[in-house]
């Protein structure tokens, strides 16, 4: 078991970083981003959507990357822009990637991985329903 409450826990984050276009595209719409409303929470980073989150101790990070490697089934997949979209709640302008099978089974991966394999409760851990990459806050 991967998850235990004696040991220190840290939050691990999985990302993807889209190839070009998309990786372009955002770049351009960070860059308009900066130019209209002034640099804002995320508008500098570079173009990621976060995958899955989840905490675990750092001692059973290569247990972890091995599972993870054995699971995974794609180290690449399509990756395309659906539409801009945001939060109103707390202002963010962020770009909905369109999901594809692959992507979707990735995902359904993962949380198996994180449920039957590592054994991480749900409390302590979430893959996303809606891919995006933030734009900027």
């Amino acid at each position: 078991m991967i998850h235990s409450s004696q040991l220190p826990m840290f939050e691990y984050n999985l990302r993807i970083i889209p190839t070009d276009p998309v990786y372009s595209q955002i770049v351009n719409m960070k860059s308009e981003f900066i130019k209209y409303f002034g640099p804002g929470l995320f508008s500098r980073s570079i173009p990621f959507a976060t995958v899955a989150s989840f905490c675990m101790a750092p001692k059973h990070e290569d247990k972890f990357v091995d599972q993870l490697n054995n699971t995974l089934t794609h180290r690449s997949f399509p990756v395309s822009v659906k539409r801009v979209s945001g939060f109103d709640n707390i202002y963010m302008v962020m770009v909905d990637l369109a999901t594809n099978a692959l992507l979707d089974a990735q995902a359904t991966r993962l949380k198996n991985l994180f449920r039957q394999e590592l054994r991480i409760p749900s409390k302590h851990s979430s893959v996303v329903d809606r891919f995006h990459i933030s734009i900027g806050q």
